[in-house]
């Protein structure tokens, strides 16, 4: 019996993805396939998630994007140029080789932008690609995954629901999980911990009004389902009255601008909706059908210690910035070495849903100055 996966071990062995022309080739005809069944892809999208028509554009957008953007970059010429170095005595300190294989476990939270976000890159690169699905009832997924093996070549993609265990592979590969991992990660993994608990931080010196719009739609966009919208904001003590009054405005205009209702909590355990019902020391500032806008005045109080996944925005006041990185290695258990900081002029350029579909760090600070400049 063939060991499996031979046809993406035989590709990855002889280069086949390596080919510039043939990679801008293979993300064309992605690019015109997914193009083709635009209608049906959000549909499907929409009727899995429950999302507005825009957060389902945007979604759409987002991964087609992508596709643009590794195409564009692909440069034949400088492949070309780069190829034959050697042969004009140069050095190419620059060059970059494939990894070969590429094993990504696609997010259940925006299956589609999250996947293409893995598997663009990958074969922008040059590698081959192996899709580790779950089994699943929703549209989406088989949709998805049926197109992508209709539009690339049999040898450099392809699919399984079967978990893949490194002998099946036999060769240098990475592995993208996006769904987190209980084990232990390995140099070879690049994991998104999207279990992980997500804190903004406003120091008294932000854009209040330009936070406050875009943490409301970090969270109660997209139902308040995103693992990368914030379950707890910080606002340092000194701005926090004209903060809060930002953020219930905003909320009102969410809401009047037709944000979805955030459903009921399917996962087992009381809702936090009903935690803020029967819980001491919290300030319920406002209550619409996107969610709920809470100050927790008590620190020790359990609403601050859990993963957030509905649509509640839970606001606490901090007296410094020391103040807020101690806090969240104490309760949230993050380390300031994952903060980052991000000034209210990028907030602004992200566009509207860019919070809820791009956070990665886990600490934010919102500030009006920055000495990072790194895009998130």
């Amino acid at each position: 019996m063939p060991k499996p996966f031979s046809n993406i071990r035989s590709a990855a062995i002889d280069g086949r993805a390596l080919n510039p022309i043939f990679r801008k080739i293979q993300l064309k005809q992605l690019h015109d396939g997914l193009l083709e069944k635009a209608s049906d892809l959000q549909d499907a999208i929409a009727a899995d998630t429950g999302y507005t028509p825009a957060e389902v554009q945007i979604e759409y957008w987002l991964a087609m994007h992508m596709l643009t953007q590794a195409f564009t970059a692909i440069d034949t010429d400088q492949s070309l140029h780069e190829e034959y170095a050697v042969s004009r005595g140069q050095n190419m300190p620059q060059a970059k080789e494939a990894v070969g294989i590429v094993v990504i476990h696609p997010a259940k939270h925006a299956f589609f932008s999250c996947l293409m976000s893995a598997l663009v890159p990958a074969l922008a690169a040059g590698n081959c690609v192996i899709v580790q699905a779950e089994q699943s009832l929703l549209r989406t997924p088989p949709l998805v995954l049926d197109l992508i093996i209709q539009a690339l070549d049999d040898d450099i993609f392809e699919t399984t629901t079967n978990p893949i265990n490194e002998p099946d592979l036999d060769h240098p590969h990475i592995r993208v999980l996006q769904n987190g991992s209980e084990s232990a990660h390995l140099s070879h993994h690049l994991v998104s911990e999207s279990k992980a608990r997500v804190v903004a931080v406003v120091e008294r010196d932000a854009n209040l009004d330009v936070a406050a719009r875009e943490l409301v739609r970090s969270r109660f966009a997209l139902r308040g389902r995103s693992p990368y919208a914030p379950d707890v904001v910080l606002v340092n003590e000194w701005v926090k009255k004209e903060f809060l009054e930002a953020v219930v405005r905003h909320t009102v205009r969410f809401v009047s601008e037709g944000g979805k209702k955030s459903p009921p909590r399917t996962a087992p355990g009381q809702s936090l909706s009903e935690l803020v019902r029967t819980e001491k020391g919290v300030n319920v500032l406002s209550w619409s059908s996107a969610g709920a806008v809470v100050e927790v005045e008590d620190r020790k109080s359990p609403l601050l210690r859990r993963k957030v996944q509905e649509g509640c925005l839970l606001v606490h006041a901090v007296t410094s910035i020391d103040d807020a990185i101690d806090f969240s290695r104490r309760y949230a258990n993050i380390h300031p070495h994952r903060t980052r900081r991000i000034t209210s002029d990028r907030l602004q350029s992200n566009g509207r849903l860019g919070a809820a579909a791009s956070f990665r760090s886990r600490v934010f600070l919102l500030t009006s100055y920055s000495s990072s400049r790194g895009a998130f």
